[in-house]
């Protein structure tokens, strides 16, 4: 596996458990779900797929250099860089910024222009509960 396709993994393994199913609120809203509870990635409809594997790869080519340099400084592997745009793009409060300071050289400038570019990607997650995800009751 390349690393794009860790970062596409480590992305969409994010997506599940930190998005709610809102397909799961019956009366009480703090039993809510997430979606990993119910769906792993076979369950992802192809459109979302797709999108969300062009939104890496892209990410994984403009930003080729400052990942390196991030996995080098942070001790990270590629799954990890998926995690981390994926709380970074969704503002989940952790993600690239929530990495500290790095003592390798490069190691700053690349976290913050790896959280620079996710923020500016803009939210994705509610669409996976607009009928994006391929529900089976």
């Amino acid at each position: 596996m390349n690393s794009t396709e860790q970062i596409l993994n480590g992305y969409i393994e994010a997506a599940f458990w930190s998005t709610l199913d809102y397909t799961s609120i019956e009366d009480d809203s703090e039993n809510m779900e997430h979606l990993d509870a119910r769906y792993d990635f076979p369950d992802l409809d192809a459109e979302t797929r797709e999108q969300m594997a062009r939104d890496c790869h892209e990410f994984a080519e403009e930003m080729s250099d400052a990942i390196e340099t991030f996995v080098d400084a942070y001790g990270r592997d590629y799954d990890y860089v998926g995690h981390d745009l994926w709380l970074t793009r969704e503002r989940h409060g952790a993600g690239f910024w929530d990495r500290g300071n790095s003592y390798e050289p490069g190691g700053n400038e690349a976290r913050d222009a790896l959280d620079s570019y996710a923020k500016n990607l803009g939210e994705f997650g509610d669409d996976l509960n607009n009928g994006l995800i391929e529900y089976q009751p």
